[in-house]
């Protein structure tokens, strides 16, 4: 919102987008073809995607990223926390 409103949109504008805005799912591909470019191995975007398709998305993915909430974030971590702490390090 910050870099929104400092590239010049008016604070209405940002609050608007942000309640029409994208779902989690397309952020965090967004998010991922972004940051790829950066990574040293390719396998990387296809880890983060598969993770995500297996434990977030099914939770997640449909929702709009301004009504996610903490119960929602603690739902997707909090049965693979004490099995696969590494994966769920991932997904946090």
């Amino acid at each position: 919102m910050r870099r929104a409103i400092a590239r010049g949109q008016s604070l209405k504008e940002v609050l608007r987008i942000e309640k029409t805005g994208k779902t989690f799912a397309e952020y965090a591909l967004d998010c991922i073809e972004h940051k790829k470019a950066g990574w040293r191995n390719s396998k990387h975007a296809s880890q983060w995607i598969n993770t995500l398709q297996q434990y977030a998305f099914p939770t997640l993915g449909e929702k709009s990223i301004s009504n996610i909430g903490v119960d929602d974030i603690k739902s997707v971590l909090t049965p693979i926390w004490k099995g696969k702490t590494e994966t769920a390090s991932r997904v946090r």
